[in-house]
């Protein structure tokens, strides 16, 4: 127990000092030196790694007609679509998604932070009634706004 104690701790400082090396820009080789109570710590990647542009997740874009379309018909439409429209807001489409409701834009593209849809699906409140979105319907909408609401 106590070995697996000192691995944790040498690779949380590890860890530790990678990160504030990316903070900072440069490009920073760490050593461990190897101990009898922790043999592995030198097995760890030194170096760190470059940033990328590439889209978070496995590189794949979203998609609004195979990935959020499929969500929001689910679990928003009952409320949201083309025979009920609640606070004048259907969801059935992205050109209506994109229209937003009786007090304006839901979504703002690159910006799902500040997008009332996102505070609605993250907060619970929505859907209205159901159960609420798994993590990872949430996070495919949150990128997919992020990406600019692309029509794809």
């Amino acid at each position: 127990m106590k070995k697996k104690t000192l691995y944790l701790i040498g690779l949380l400082l590890t860890l530790a000092t990678l990160s504030l090396a990316a903070c900072d820009g440069q490009d920073v080789l760490v050593e461990t030196p190897p101990t009898d109570s922790s043999p592995l710590v030198t097995d760890i990647p030194t170096e760190v790694p470059a940033a990328t542009d590439a889209p978070a997740g496995d590189g794949v874009a979203v998609s609004f007609s195979q990935d959020i379309l499929p969500i929001l018909q689910e679990n928003c439409t009952r409320c949201h679509g083309t025979s009920r429209q609640s606070a004048d807001l259907k969801l059935n489409t992205r050109e209506n998604l994109m229209l937003g409701s009786e007090d304006g834009a839901v979504v703002i593209p690159g910006n799902s932070a500040e997008s009332i849809l996102m505070e609605a699906i993250r907060s619970g409140a929505m859907p209205k009634g159901g159960t609420k979105l798994s993590d990872a319907d949430i996070q495919l909408i949150a990128d997919w706004i992020d990406a600019g609401a692309p029509d794809n």
